[in-house]
């Protein structure tokens, strides 16, 4: 069932970098390495993920201004232990605004995250055939990528648009799955908190609920493919300026159906997730979120 498992729950690596925008800074870290935790070998991935935003004036007419934010993180994943996983990832980020008074970019590394799982149950058997996957971890991402200070004066971009964000931030982040002969269900959820920048500046909290459920289809002896469907509740408060101050149009939030696929080879594992959104509200309506793409790749060692 670990194989299962394992194929589907690499789409919630992505979650860290696919939800940033000028409204609401989505920067979840999506539960570390997801359901890949569930699997005992280590790995080294490559994910790529974009999202799309654009933005409205009150009266609901577009503005003319889009946003696509561009993110490639390098992923690895050590396990010294039997129930205890060490893991890492460096992000690059290119971000893009287009719009009536030009193009904008603002591209760089993000922050270096690293952060550590424990499993709590590993596949315990509740209601008959059914096993009970449960994991928690924490991750802290060092001020170690790119950060721009002002970059409405230097880029005539809005905060949110750095790619590092200038202080420490830490994660609390959970995972629990139910899985059963060919299929299952997986929950779960993660708290972003940002620490002040030199400058007393401070990102919002970011918070995420995922559910999905998914199924396993045999490809060969030695591969199968596992399509899934699920939804995804992304929040985030707004920025506080040097004053303790709201910044206005920044914080939001919105709700995400996903769906995608995963699959698996002896020694790779790789997958796509598309998510559309169903409903949001960031920066009081002035901003709406696009689609938002994934696609990953693994190596498992």
């Amino acid at each position: 069932m670990r194989r299962i498992i394992l194929s589907l729950l690499g789409v919630f690596l992505l979650c860290t970098s696919l939800s940033a925008c000028d409204a609401c800074g989505c920067g979840v870290g999506g539960g570390g390495f997801g359901l890949l935790g569930l699997y005992r070998s280590n790995f080294i991935g490559l994910q790529y993920g974009y999202a799309g935003f654009r933005s409205y004036y009150s009266s609901g007419e577009a503005t003319g201004t889009e946003d696509a934010f561009h993110t490639t993180t390098l992923s690895a994943r050590f396990s010294p232990l039997d129930r205890f996983r060490v893991q890492v990832s460096q992000s690059y980020h290119a971000n893009r605004r287009t719009g009536e008074v030009g193009d904008q970019q603002l591209d760089g590394f993000g922050d270096l995250r690293i952060g550590a799982v424990y499993t709590l149950l590993n596949d315990r058997i509740v209601l008959k055939d059914q096993l009970l996957y449960l994991e928690a971890g924490f991750d802290l991402f060092l001020p170690t990528g790119r950060y721009v200070a002002d970059p409405l004066e230097d880029y005539f971009l809005p905060d949110n648009f750095s790619p590092g964000r200038g202080a420490v931030a830490y994660s609390p982040n959970f995972l629990v799955a139910l899985s059963g002969q060919r299929m299952g269900f997986s929950f779960s959820g993660e708290l972003k908190i940002h620490g002040k920048t030199e400058g007393d500046y401070r990102f919002g909290t970011e918070s995420r609920l995922a559910a999905q459920a998914f199924s396993e289809l045999l490809l060969g002896k030695q591969s199968n493919w596992v399509p899934f469907v699920g939804l995804q509740f992304d929040h985030i408060t707004a920025n506080r300026s040097r004053s303790g101050n709201d910044v206005h149009a920044t914080g939001g939030k919105a709700l995400l159906g996903r769906a995608g696929v995963q699959f698996r080879f002896p020694r790779f594992t790789c997958g796509s997730t598309l998510l559309i959104p169903l409903a949001d509200d960031y920066a009081n309506g002035e901003v709406r979120s696009g689609l938002r793409l994934s696609a990953d790749v693994y190596y498992q060692f």
